[in-house]
C-alpha cells in the first residue's frame, strides 16, 4: 500500500517515462490486479482505480510491434494487459482489443507444435502461464475466447516435456 501510494505521487499520469512503458505498465496493472484479489486494492479506492484505468488507453497507444523478428513477445504482454486489465475493470473495447492481440500473436510465437519460435525454455515457460491465465481468466468470465486460449495454453503446455534436460 505504501509503495503503491508513492508511486502515484510521482507516476500516476502516463508520460514517455520508461515507467510507462507499454510492457512495464501492463506488467504493473496485472501485478496490481492480482495484489487486489488477495488484499484488496492497494492506496485510496478510487485514485487507484483512475489510475489502473489510465494504462489501457496507455498501453494501447504505445503498442510494441517492431516487425516479425524484432517485436519478441512484447506485443502478446502488450494484449495480455490490455486483456486482464479490460476485464477486470469491465472496459470491453479494452478486453477485445487485448484479446485480438493474444490470439494473433500466439499465432506469430508458438509454432503449430506449440513450441515458443524463440526458442528459450524460459520464454516459452513464462508465455505458456500467460495464456494459461488469460485461458482462466476468459473462463471465469465466461467470454467466448475461452476456448481459443485453451488451445494455445494446452498446446505449449504438451511441448514443455520438449524442454525438459536429462
Amino acid at each position: 500500500d505504501a509503495l503503491w501510494r508513492a508511486w502515484l505521487v510521482r507516476h500516476a499520469d502516463p508520460d514517455e517515462s520508461w515507467v510507462w512503458h507499454p510492457y512495464t505498465a501492463a506488467e504493473r496493472a496485472i501485478n496490481i490486479l492480482r495484489f487486489a484479489r488477495v488484499h484488496g486494492l492497494p492506496g485510496n479506492r478510487d485514485e487507484t482505480l483512475a489510475a489502473l484505468a489510465r494504462h489501457g488507453p496507455a498501453i494501447a497507444a504505445n503498442l510494441e510491434y517492431f516487425g516479425n523478428h524484432d517485436t519478441g513477445n512484447h506485443l502478446s504482454n502488450n494484449g495480455r494487459g490490455l486483456y486482464l486489465l479490460g476485464l477486470e475493470l469491465g472496459q470491453h473495447r479494452l478486453a477485445d482489443l487485448g484479446a485480438r492481440i493474444l490470439l494473433a500473436e500466439a499465432g506469430r510465437i508458438f509454432t503449430r507444435s506449440g513450441l515458443l519460435r524463440e526458442g528459450s525454455s524460459h520464454y516459452h515457460l513464462l508465455l505458456t502461464r500467460n495464456y494459461a491465465e488469460a485461458w482462466l481468466t476468459a473462463r471465469a468470465h465466461g467470454r467466448a475466447e475461452a476456448g481459443d486460449f485453451e488451445f494455445v495454453a494446452r498446446s505449449a503446455l504438451e511441448a514443455t516435456p520438449a524442454l525438459t534436460l536429462p
